[in-house]
């Protein structure tokens, strides 16, 4: 809720949600969350995002799973930022999207995380994505493509910036 300040520590459990992408995300952010350990899946066919920020979020020690791609079409990305966000060793699945970033203002900081572009052949995939003056900061990490014959990009920007100071990158 916007304005509220809150700690999720999710202590191993796992949280999930079958949302189409139109219709929401497991976790929405307005105000300011943290969460600890644990993990955050999105697991409808092209669903929504695991996360959506649209506040202040730090998350350490997690896992956040985008949902799969399904009839030709895409889920949402993995974490959709409109505010400020900073991951500290947190692991990123993607069948299409990892993060977004996008936005005047909006940034996204990425410490010794690793993204896992785990997605279809012949679909799009962006690790990173930034667009309308988005930021995404990625200080180390593993950023990896392990779909073979898959059309993939470690990084889109529109309009944006990407910002890579350390990290692995493969695939």
């Amino acid at each position: 809720e916007s304005g509220k300040t809150v700690v999720l520590n999710l202590n191993g459990k796992t949280i999930s949600g079958n949302w189409h992408k139109d219709n929401g995300a497991v976790i929405e952010n307005n105000g300011t969350l943290t969460i600890v350990g644990g993990t955050i899946s999105s697991t409808g066919d092209n669903g929504g995002s695991a996360v959506k920020n649209n506040g202040t979020l730090t998350i350490e020690n997690a896992t956040l799973n985008g949902a799969r791609n399904a009839n030709g079409s895409w889920p949402s990305y993995t974490v959709n930022n409109i505010g400020t966000m900073t991951a500290e060793n947190t692991i990123i699945t993607s069948y299409h999207g990892a993060v977004a970033s996008y936005g005047d203002g909006a940034v996204v900081t990425l410490n010794d995380c690793t993204i896992d572009m785990a997605g279809i052949a012949g679909f799009t995939n962006h690790g990173i994505y930034t667009y309308n003056s988005g930021k995404v900061v990625v200080n180390g990490g593993i950023y990896a493509n392990k779909a073979t014959d898959q059309n993939a990009t470690g990084a889109s920007v529109i309009n944006g910036t990407v910002e890579v100071n350390a990290g692995t990158f493969s695939g």
